[in-house]
Order: C-alpha cells, then structure tokens, then sequence
C-alpha cells in the first residue's frame, strides 16, 4: 500500500488537496481499467460511446456505481483500501466511520467538457436543504489516462479548505448518464444538475496534472473544477468518495 509520508500530510492540511504520481502500478491499473469496462458494459457503454462516436456530442460520461459494484471493487481492488486509509488520516476520523461512493467519468476528446468551480461538501449543503453538522469527505481521484490542462485535469484554488463554504448556484448541465437496468434518475437529487461559484480568486488556480495511474485527493471544501478536454482521446477517472456525517471528530484543516 502506497503510505503517505509527513510532508504529504503537511501539504494537505495546508493546500486541501494531494497529488501523487505513479501510485497506481502497471498491473493494478489495468486491473482497474478492467473494472472500469466492466462497469461500463453493464450500462451498454462502448467505446465508440468514450471517443464521441455514438450518443450525439454530449461531452461528459458520468457513471455513478451501485452498491453491488462498489462491493465488487471493495473486494478486489488493494485501491480501495488505500484510499479508506488516506480518508481516515488526512481528515482523521475512524475508517469506520466512512462511507464509501464510487464515480467513473470520461470527458470525450474535442468537446465541451469543463466543470465549474465548486466545493464537494455544497452539494450535500444544498440538496439536503440544510447544514450537516460534522460532514466532512476526501475524494480519490485516479487517472485512467494522462490528466494534464489540455486534457481537462483537476485545477484546484490551494488552501480554499480553510476559508469556509462559499455561495453556489445551481446550474444546468449535459452529460451522457447510462444507468443500469431498473435505475432512473430520479434515484439521484444530483442528476442534471451542477453547483458553480464565482466567489474565487481564480489566479491563485493551480493544475493538478498527473500521468495515468496517478491520484489526486481532495478535501470536500476545496474549491476545484477542470477545463474541456481539447485532446484526440478520452480521459477517464476513477473516483473513490469517502464521507462521514455527524460526529465530533476535528476536521483537519478546516
């Protein structure tokens, strides 16, 4: 298991958020990428679906895992563990007490998929209608393939963590959501729909580029988005969410 050192722990309690390159070898990524394909096959996904080849111009894939898959890749992925582990320590709290989410998303090459500025924790603030009380969550972010800013990595505003959540508005988005069979979208408050903030001083935005098998973590009130994917190919991620809510544990940094 890739252990994180002090000094990474010490830029993540100041900046809000961790790159690391090469943490994920040859053999556990393809692995992934083999999780990834079979997640994916079970919504009909193809990959002329990622290269922009079927279902119209719509620019993001966005797959949100069901429980069965999560418990699939809890079982037999090393990252899964690795990354609880990282949960627990950066935002210190009990891994007992995190409860896991999975996300797959490609942004399709030549396309019109930037994110906007958001923090994580705004979203559950404005879906649940009130302020949960002792909410904190790390995301997990593997690159399936080379993030850098042309192809539409994660920018981050460095020590936005510490400054509190800011005002969002809720915006409409377009993205290509397959479900599986017996899902709707109803069955998630999110779909549709995404947060942006323009209360940023978007100068201080730093790039977080990592080759593919690296990780980008994040706390959940880090302000971050990323820009279109201007490349030949898609670029996938997989993204393992760790969240407590409620609780007295100190949130780290915050």
């Amino acid at each position: 298991m890739y252990t994180l050192n002090s000094s990474e722990h010490a830029f993540f309690s100041e900046n809000g958020y961790l790159s690391i390159s090469n943490a994920v070898d040859d053999a556990a990524l393809t692995e992934l990428r083999s999780l990834c394909r079979q997640f994916m096959q079970n919504r009909g996904i193809d990959e002329r679906t990622l290269s922009g080849e079927k279902e119209g111009e719509l620019p993001l894939v966005w797959i949100r895992c069901s429980n069965q898959e999560l418990e699939q890749f809890a079982r037999t992925s090393a990252i899964f563990g690795w990354a609880r582990r990282w949960a627990s320590e950066l935002l210190q709290v009990d891994e007992s007490s995190l409860r896991p989410k999975l996300r797959i998303f490609y942004k399709r090459p030549f396309s019109e998929s930037a994110v906007e500025w958001h923090q994580d924790e705004a979203f559950y603030q404005k879906f649940s209608g009130e302020r949960l009380e002792g909410y904190r969550s790390l995301n997990c972010w593997v690159a399936l393939d080379d993030a850098a800013p042309e192809s539409g990595t994660l920018k981050y505003i460095p020590g936005s963590h510490r400054d509190g959540l800011v005002e969002h508005d809720v915006i409409p988005t377009t993205v290509f959501e397959p479900l599986l069979e017996g899902e709707s979208r109803e069955d998630d408050e999110q779909a549709g729909i995404t947060l942006r903030t323009t209360n940023l001083d978007e100068k201080r935005a730093i790039y977080a580029s990592v080759p593919r098998g690296g990780i980008n973590i994040h706390h959940c009130r880090t302000l971050h988005a990323s820009d279109a994917n201007t490349c030949a190919s898609p670029r996938g991620a997989f993204v393992v969410i760790f969240r407590q809510e409620g609780g007295a544990a100190e949130q780290k940094g915050a």
